[in-house]
């Protein structure tokens, strides 16, 4: 009878000795600091979010004393790097963009604003060994989704939907620079398509000869 109340407590001293034990190893693992993952810089594919702003204005001679616009854009983006320093990286966007007049008494229209799907192809070549500075060249298709024509013949000017052309094709050039969290990219743009389709008949001051194109300076982060 004895040894049975020793064994019944020498098991109950071992059963709380081992239970101090655990829960102090416990209560050390929560206790060690967290530990920081810097993410990579170089992957061979990447998969992000792009948001950008910047200006745009119409060039070409046919609408009178153009000044820029502000453009916002924000997409989708697929990166693969195929050798070494070179990658490609196409994207889907959409973004809002124009072009703004310093007409004010001497004609009728202020802005154009337009609402486009961008779908731009870009190239990277980067210069240093982890491909945080490149160069980058490409393409970018545009579409328009919707065009307004502002005026400043009302009091709260009404959009009226001008004559354009919805279809562009855009060279590209620029640099980026990549960081562990974000990448920074500055991007110039410039429309191969003449855009003007007779805008508004009678819009005063008339269209003169020439041609309307888009040029556009982008500043983009890259999640």
């Amino acid at each position: 009878m004895k040894v049975g109340l020793f064994i019944i407590l020498f098991l109950t001293v071992t059963g709380l000795f081992g239970q101090t034990d655990s829960t102090s190893s416990t209560e050390d693992e929560s206790d060690a600091p967290a530990q920081f993952v810097i993410p990579p810089v170089n992957e061979q594919t990447k998969i992000g979010i792009k948001l950008g702003s910047g200006m745009c204005m119409f060039t070409g001679g046919a609408m009178q004393k153009p000044v820029p616009h502000i453009l916002l854009s924000g997409g989708l983006y697929v990166r693969y790097r195929f050798k070494k320093h070179w990658s490609i990286q196409p994207e889907m966007n959409v973004s809002s963009r124009g072009s703004s007049f310093n007409l004010k008494e001497s004609g009728d229209y202020r802005q154009v604003k337009l609402y486009t799907l961008d779908f731009p192809v870009l190239l990277f070549w980067g210069w240093t060994e982890q491909n945080t500075r490149n160069v980058v060249f490409g393409l970018q298709y545009s579409r328009q989704l919707s065009a307004s024509l502002y005026l400043y013949s009302s009091a709260v000017p009404e959009p009226s939907t001008p004559a354009l052309q919805k279809n562009d094709l855009l060279l590209i050039a620029g640099t980026h620079f990549q960081t562990p969290f974000v990448g920074v990219q500055i991007l110039a743009k410039y429309g191969f398509i003449d855009l003007n389709n007779g805008l508004l008949p009678q819009l005063q001051p008339a269209l003169q000869p020439g041609s309307i194109h888009q040029a556009i300076l982008e500043l983009n982060l890259l999640f």
